[in-house]
């Protein structure tokens, strides 16, 4: 059996994000998405997603935007704005040991009790922190605390990918593959998807080569706007792709079952 979770990320970013996922959720194939909290528009996106019992998980971040916690009290992941660090000095900063999981573990409590009004099934993060030595710890411990049952897995790369999508994946997969659900056939997918301007044909593609097992798909739909990032007109182009009409019968015509954490009750297992 082949199972695809299409899981949008960036939920709460943004009014124009969070109605480009709720469009592809109810007109496109996307089973799935990942809410930021602290970002303004959270609240309309928590209230959009219980209206469209959309399933949904934490996208826990610690790389932009501003904290839910008072800066003061995680000093080490703000900067003197009170901003969280960009990824790259994050990441230089976590190697160093100049971040505190206390810090983080008191961010990400925050963040997952921002939106404890849903029924959250899993959890993944902005720039995969996720699965990084220091935060994965912390997210465990959370995700065991709060009774959120799943985790996104950045697994080894599929060699149907590009080259550059193959490197960028197996950088993260490296960096520490954070939890397990124990399935056969796991397989993590999206690099290719954001990479390549051919939204379209990489989903294709992608859903072709599919073996059984558990597949994620990761995407960002969205629409142009304030907050959405550097990835803007991509976001639109995911939009467009994830809507394809003719999407639904080629997932039937590989026999690709769409699916979200939701339906499985397997937990996740901390390696």
């Amino acid at each position: 059996m082949k199972f695809l979770i299409i899981n949008a990320d960036d939920l709460g970013r943004s009014l124009q994000i969070n109605r480009a996922i709720i469009k592809s959720f109810l007109d496109g194939v996307v089973t799935s998405a990942s809410v930021m909290t602290n970002w303004p528009a959270s609240p309309n996106a928590v209230q959009m997603a219980r209206d469209q019992d959309l399933p949904v998980g934490i996208h826990f971040n610690l790389t932009e935007g501003v904290p839910i916690s008072d800066p003061i009290k995680i000093p080490s992941l703000v900067n003197q704005q009170g901003k969280f660090f960009q990824k790259v000095e994050f990441f230089v900063r976590l190697l160093r040991k100049r971040i505190r999981q206390r810090d983080i573990e008191t961010e990400l409590r925050a963040q997952v009790d921002h939106c404890r009004i849903l029924k959250l099934d899993h959890y993944d993060s902005h720039h995969h922190v996720h699965v990084l030595t220091g935060v994965k710890e912390c997210c465990q411990r959370i995700a065991h605390d709060y009774h959120i049952p799943h985790c996104r897995e950045i697994t080894q790369p599929h060699p149907a990918q590009s080259l550059k999508a193959r490197m960028q994946q197996w950088t993260i997969h490296l960096m520490g593959r954070g939890c397990a659900m124990n399935t056969p056939g796991r397989r993590f997918w999206g690099f290719e998807f954001m990479m390549n301007k051919n939204k379209l044909q990489v989903l294709q593609k992608t859903v072709s080569v599919l073996d059984n097992g558990l597949h994620e798909l990761m995407c960002h739909p969205g629409y142009p706007g304030e907050n959405v990032g550097a990835y803007s007109e991509p976001r639109h182009k995911e939009l467009l792709a994830l809507c394809d009409e003719g999407l639904p019968s080629m997932l039937r015509e590989y026999r690709v079952n769409p699916v979200s954490y939701r339906d499985f009750d397997v937990e996740c297992t901390h390696e």
